[in-house]
């Protein structure tokens, strides 16, 4: 896995503030909610046991690492 991911693409058209489970190659969104919880059992009955979990940004932010 690269050192940073852009998920521009991969989010695009998921809500912000909604937590997202991403595939085990961070390639396809398996599942998206309001809270964690819900969404790691939602991307764990798709089959994805440990998905990467992220938070979509209320706004738009530029992030210099």
């Amino acid at each position: 896995m690269p050192a940073t991911l852009d998920l521009v693409q991969i989010l695009k058209g998921i809500p912000a503030g909604a937590c997202v489970a991403l595939s085990n190659d961070n390639d396809k969104v398996i599942a998206f909610g309001a809270d964690m919880q819900s969404v790691l059992a939602d991307a764990k009955k798709a089959g994805e046991n440990t998905p990467l979990i992220v938070k979509v940004p209320d706004r738009q932010e530029t992030l210099f690492l």
